[in-house]
């Protein structure tokens, strides 16, 4: 028989976990997924387990864009929780070729900008970020950030750093003042950063040190470097 792609999900209905995938084969031959701990406890348990096919293709580079879209909406909490899945995209799980990887990421890239423009996704998208929980697992990123917040070689006691996090609350919405802003364009670090102009590496655009720090330089898209690493 002819292989063809598919993505799938699977459902455990002993743990109520999902996994989703995709695979380019046969829905019958005996494929059963890419995580370890889903396919040890199907070899343990099968009859708890039942698969869906939610999409067929012809292109394997359709197939793992269509297995990417489906990915992004299980939500980075529910990683290895509600879901066998482990990561929220998945490039080059099997061979892809350069071109075929920059291909997908466009196409994505347009995908989304597509979806974002329309009111309800927009919304849904902006919901769910305000409930994110940004607070970083790294113990040493932590006490930077609260080192930052603080001040430079300022430590404060956790009552003095709460009333610093309320005044900054009461703060949101509040336009500064013509003082204010005119004290903050004569600092040294607003001149530096905004008045400052430097050239990209790799490419003819010229901007501040911020731009550059994020766009340009080692990230460019014309550092060649860069564009041999395949994702």
């Amino acid at each position: 028989m002819e292989k063809y792609g598919f993505v799938y999900i699977w459902y455990d209905k002993k743990r109520k976990m999902y996994y989703i995938g995709c695979h380019w084969g046969t829905e019958d031959d005996g494929y059963v997924c890419s995580s370890n701990r889903m396919r040890n406890a199907y070899k343990r348990r099968p009859g708890d387990f039942r698969r869906r096919i939610i999409g067929k293709f012809d292109n394997k580079i359709e197939m793992l864009i269509n297995e990417n879209e489906w990915l992004t909406l299980i939500g980075k909490e529910n990683l290895g929780k509600k879901y066998y899945n482990l990561k929220d995209c998945q490039f080059n799980h099997w061979s892809v070729e350069e071109q075929n990887s920059v291909k997908i990421k466009k196409t994505i890239s347009e995908r989304t900008k597509e979806a974002m423009n329309k009111p309800e996704i927009r919304e849904k998208y902006e919901k769910g970020l305000s409930k994110r929980n940004t607070r970083s697992s790294d113990p040493e990123v932590r006490e930077k950030r609260r080192k930052s917040m603080l001040g430079k070689n300022k430590v404060k006691t956790d009552k003095q750093l709460e009333a610093a996090r309320n005044a900054a609350k009461k703060r949101i919405g509040v336009p500064l003042s013509k003082e204010h802003k005119e004290k903050i364009k004569n600092t040294t670090h607003f001149k530096t950063l905004n008045t400052l102009k430097l050239k990209c590496k790799y490419c003819d655009f010229v901007g501040n040190k911020g731009n550059l720090a994020r766009y340009h330089n080692e990230k460019c898209k014309h550092n060649k470097e860069k564009l041999n690493v395949i994702i």
